[in-house]
């Protein structure tokens, strides 16, 4: 079930209301042959899972997670954070980004990360409108964060300047995990390991989820 869920902004996705007349496209990159064409669009499906963060601005994280019609197919992959992996033990955040909603690109130099504040990590990369939601990953290339807005003020050395700003992803496990103990708490939904297990898999937020039980 992990390959069904989708992350991205809050400030892109906000409600589920959103979310059901959405859809999202994979694979949108440049071919010298065929051009620029999405390999796949799937619709989203709230109803079947829906957790969201608010905007950074309201305290948040600034995140979204939906449901999508169905799995990712193994050929487009699929990203998921590895325990104990964290932008904190990274010299640079590199972006993978659609720029102003154009294909794929990739920012392969002035990456330095600038700071860690509270729940966030700042960043040197060259990013457009658009870029919101894409993933931040480290010198090794595995996923450490989401990115949130090219316009974060930062102290680089004793001068303030525009960097990125993005949230961390041992964050966001941590918030995906107290929403979902909140709910099976309220009873308002039945979660449990094996609930949890289906629909994130082996990996992190299994772990924080077992940690955190009462």
């Amino acid at each position: 079930r992990a390959r069904r869920l989708l992350m991205t902004n809050n400030h892109v996705i906000p409600l589920a209301e959103a979310a059901r007349t959405a859809s999202v496209e994979f694979g949108y990159e440049r071919d010298l042959r065929a051009g620029a064409v999405a390999q796949l669009v799937l619709k989203l499906q709230p109803d079947d899972f829906f957790l969201t963060s608010p905007n950074i601005t309201f305290d948040g994280l600034d995140f979204t997670l939906v449901a999508l019609s169905r799995p990712a197919p193994e050929e487009i992959g699929f990203l998921e954070p590895l325990q104990g992996v964290t932008a904190a033990r990274s010299t640079n955040i590199y972006v993978v980004q659609h720029p102003n909603g154009n294909p794929k690109a990739y920012v392969l130099s002035n990456n330095k990360k600038v700071s860690l504040p509270e729940r966030y990590v700042t960043y040197l990369s060259d990013t457009q409108g658009g870029s919101s939601g894409s993933p931040l990953f480290d010198d090794s290339l595995r996923l450490v964060g989401i990115h949130h807005v090219g316009n974060f003020k930062a102290l680089v050395g004793a001068k303030e300047e525009q960097t990125n700003l993005g949230s961390r992803i041992e964050e966001v496990v941590k918030e995906i995990v107290a929403q979902l103990r909140a709910r099976a708490q309220s009873g308002s939904e039945p979660w449990d390991d094996e609930r949890v297990r289906m629909w994130f898999g082996e990996g992190p937020v299994l772990s924080a989820w077992q940690q955190a039980a009462p």
